[in-house]
């Protein structure tokens, strides 16, 4: 390669070396068997595609970090370990088949999918710093499960929820202690955080969650 901008071309007599990159999108059968655990790129490779590897590695580690700590010290019992690939290796296997269908539609070659590839990829960063500013709440998951913040835990054996399903009953108008039953109900059919989810980044006084608990680290 020769130049730069405009000016970059392949001369003639200079290329040494050519080959074909070829993607291998695979994922182990299982993530840990009696004493050994496996994480990171031991338990998974794909394309460089969206730049997902390095964080699914780290949560890999997160995960089974504190497992591994926790059962060392007694805390808990070795039977925790088992929720590692429970809870991981759904998450991922959904990852690598985005980025399985995302690589087909790189690497295609068919002219119309071509001609447009080639006119979003001059757009793409200005249409997703736009999307990222100015999201609503369906938006901001979207992004959110490209920066894997979105995955939920909510289905782990680890993840328990425990509330009352409130009995049906007339309205009450002269109502007593009714927070329990109110709480009870949102829990039942509101739009709510669940067990085993992200964090939400709520407003903690002038700051957000997520900047308190990068501070504490």
């Amino acid at each position: 390669l020769r130049g730069a901008g405009k000016n970059l071309a392949v001369v003639p007599g200079t290329v040494e070396w050519l080959t074909h990159f070829r993607v291998n999108s695979r994922q182990t059968n299982h993530y840990g068997k009696g004493r050994v655990f496996l994480a990171g790129d031991a338990c998974h490779c794909h394309s460089p595609l969206g730049g997902q590897g390095m964080n699914m590695g780290f949560n890999d580690a997160k995960n089974i970090a504190w497992k591994l700590a926790f059962v060392a010290k007694g805390v808990i019992p070795s039977s925790t370990l088992d929720t590692y690939e429970k809870e991981r290796y759904l998450i991922e296997h959904k990852i690598l088949l985005a980025i399985e269908r995302a690589q087909k539609v790189v690497s295609s070659r068919d002219p119309t999918t071509f001609f447009v590839r080639g006119r979003l990829q001059r757009i793409a960063p200005t249409l997703l710093n736009f999307a990222v500013e100015h999201a609503g709440d369906h938006e901001v998951k979207f992004v959110q499960c490209g920066t894997q913040q979105a995955w939920s835990y909510a289905t782990s054996p680890l993840s328990i929820e425990h509330w009352e399903r409130p009995h049906p009953q007339l309205p009450n108008p002269f109502p007593s202690n009714n927070a329990r039953k109110n709480q009870n109900l949102l829990r039942w059919i509101g739009n709510r955080l669940h067990a085993g989810e992200t964090v939400p980044n709520a407003k903690v006084g002038d700051t957000t969650v997520h900047a308190v608990l990068k501070r504490s680290r």
